[in-house]
């Protein structure tokens, strides 16, 4: 492949892919697949493979944290860390129970645990509720797009352990709330380097290594006919009347 361009890659890569899924599943999957940069997909989702079948996704709150009522919000916004909700639709309804095992799914991710609202016809309810202001409490709920009977989980720390740990969490919560629907299949095409430009990387990588490859090539074909032997006309001639 000559004078590879970052789109040259993707449609080969992706070509590929959807053979494979066709061949093997039997599943249509249609390039070219959408494309998010890393830095988009880690806040958007906190992970960089994320599961696209479900539209549940992080929200940003770290420029409210700074000037919230909550300390742990705060500090962690001040400290240069980020905060993430996530809006678990329709788990308002679960046990108390059932919560703390979302703190400690957090906890075994890394995390100190898990702070948590209920969506209710009052407003929003839970242990953190009394560090907001009323004013505080309602722009949550709308950043978070809260309806009744809605859960909104948060985490707060600096950006690698809030990822590490929201990231899983939507998954989990996906199969928790039968959002990730076995057997159906969404592609991404998302690089898998931190850096924007790895596909721009891996293009220029991909001729690099076919010019390496032109020029051993002449190389060899310079040096083998250097080493063969040069013999005169008179000398051919000679030989043939002979």
């Amino acid at each position: 492949m000559s004078f590879v361009e970052p789109a040259d890659v993707w449609g080969a890569v992706e070509g590929s892919i959807a053979a494979g899924f066709q061949a093997a599943f039997g599943v249509d999957l249609k390039p070219p697949f959408p494309r998010i940069p890393y830095r988009e997909t880690m806040r958007r989702f906190g992970i960089d493979k994320p599961d696209l079948r479900f539209a549940m996704g992080l929200v940003d709150l770290t420029a409210f944290a700074r000037n919230c009522g909550f300390r742990v919000f705060k500090e962690a916004a001040e400290k240069g860390g980020i905060v993430r909700g996530i809006n678990a639709s329709g788990a308002g309804a679960w046990s108390r129970k059932d919560i703390d095992a979302l703190g400690t799914f957090a906890q075994e991710h890394g995390g100190k645990g898990l702070a948590w609202l209920r969506v209710t016809d009052a407003g929003l309810d839970g242990s953190i509720a009394k560090f907001f202001t009323d004013g505080e409490r309602e722009a949550l709920r709308e950043a978070c797009a809260g309806r009744v009977g809605d859960l909104l989980l948060f985490g707060a720390g600096d950006e690698t352990t809030v990822n590490g740990v929201m990231g899983p969490l939507r998954h989990h919560l996906g199969d928790k709330l039968g959002l990730r629907t076995p057997g159906s299949f969404v592609a991404l095409g998302s690089p898998s380097s931190r850096s924007s430009n790895a596909t721009p990387r891996l293009a220029r990588s991909i001729r690099r290594t076919t010019r390496s490859r032109r020029r051993a090539r002449w190389t060899w074909r310079s040096s083998h006919a250097r080493s063969r032997p040069i013999r005169s006309r008179s000398a051919a001639r000679a030989t043939t009347s002979s």
